[in-house]
């Protein structure tokens, strides 16, 4: 036979664990803008801009619910939020083709992957949106005059990342749609 393996000498579900352990410490390559589907950016930074409003406004009732948030509290409570793997756990491709909330728990290994993959997504949406606006500018926006404590999501989305497209005040009238003019 070829003898054990160099440097180990036991069991080989034992060095199976090891190299499984050594695998789990390699970390997932780095998602790029590239790698989420066009249809689908305007949409996740939608979500991560809810996201954030919601990490902001529990943060500013645990600091009393009233006033606003030193500049550390809330770069760490943004910064934090982007690295949170519950915040953003749960997505995917629903049926109609839109980004949404899984209901059910993942069924098998494929499904499981979509939900990890959709996670790391939003949460490099978020961290691109707090790169390209950045916290004060997010925060900002969150305590805007007159603001209902909360993000305006057109706003962060188009014009500060621009991963949504501009609005054109048109709107498809249900009446004429679908017939020649």
């Amino acid at each position: 036979g070829r003898g054990p393996a160099p440097g180990h000498d036991g069991d080989p579900m034992e060095l199976l664990e090891k190299v499984e352990r050594a695998m789990r410490a390699i970390p997932e390559p780095p998602v790029t803008l590239q790698q989420i589907p066009a249809e689908h950016r305007c949409e996740g930074c939608r979500l991560v801009s809810g996201a954030l409003s919601g990490v902001l406004q529990k943060a500013l009732l645990d600091a009393g619910g009233k006033g606003r948030l030193i500049e550390d509290v809330y770069v760490q409570v943004l910064s934090g939020a982007c690295k949170s793997d519950s915040l953003f756990s749960g997505y995917h491709v629903g049926p109609g083709g839109d980004l949404e909330k899984r209901t059910q728990p993942a069924d098998g290994e494929e499904q499981e992957q979509e939900l990890t993959t959709w996670r790391r997504r939003l949460q490099f949406i978020c961290t691109e949106v707090l790169r390209t606006a950045g916290e004060g500018e997010v925060y900002s926006l969150f305590v805007g005059p007159g603001s209902k404590k909360e993000i305006p999501v057109g706003r962060l989305c188009t014009r500060e990342v621009r991963m949504c497209p501009k609005g054109k005040a048109r709107r498809r009238h249900p009446q004429t749609e679908g017939r020649e003019l």
